[in-house]
């Protein structure tokens, strides 16, 4: 059929980048780089999600990001510049909040130095367990560069009362003690 794997298979040259890949020299984070979409979306750390007029804003602890999604549009507008972290935009479906994000410049599809290209859209649904302490994820991610068919990331975050965002204060380690 055409369903998303959760397991991606990844294209000749996506396997090629992530061989090619030196995670002591190439990864981001070593130079304090904050990670862009949609591998952002996948760390352990705090997010708070904030209502603004038009958008809501999701701030995460990790990198002290912020990612806006835009409300009541239906595509990137025309002039939309490409970003780490791309153009979102969201709507409601019953409880769940469905978002489209493309406008995506950021090299790496995860973690292993696979790339990804421009051409990559991610596709998410947010939703609120009845309860209300539970947030699943689900993304479906779409970049035939990438991957042979589209791929799917599941995971959820838990309400924590009380939790507040720290700051995340990356520094650059140094060899010199």
């Amino acid at each position: 059929g055409n369903e998303p794997a959760d397991e991606p298979v990844f294209t000749a040259s996506a396997l090629q980048g992530q061989a090619a890949f030196d995670p002591l020299t190439d990864d981001p984070a070593l130079s304090c780089i904050a990670q862009g979409m949609p591998i952002l979306m996948d760390n352990p750390f705090p997010v708070q999600f904030v209502d603004r007029v038009g958008r809501i804003e999701l701030h995460f602890e990790v990198w002290d990001a912020v990612r806006t999604i835009h409300l009541g549009e239906s595509a990137a507008p025309v002039s939309t510049e490409f970003s780490a972290l791309g153009y979102s935009v969201g709507h409601w479906e019953g409880n769940a909040l469905i978002v489209t994000t493309s406008h995506i410049d950021w090299p790496y599809y995860d973690d292993i130095g696979t790339p990804q290209s421009r051409a990559i859209e991610v596709r998410e649904r947010f939703t609120l367990s009845a309860a209300e302490d539970r947030l699943d994820y689900q993304a479906v991610i779409t970049d035939p560069a990438t991957t042979v068919e589209p791929a799917v990331r599941n995971l959820h975050w838990l309400w924590v009362p009380g939790e507040r965002l720290q700051s995340y204060n990356c520094t650059l380690s140094t060899n010199s003690e």
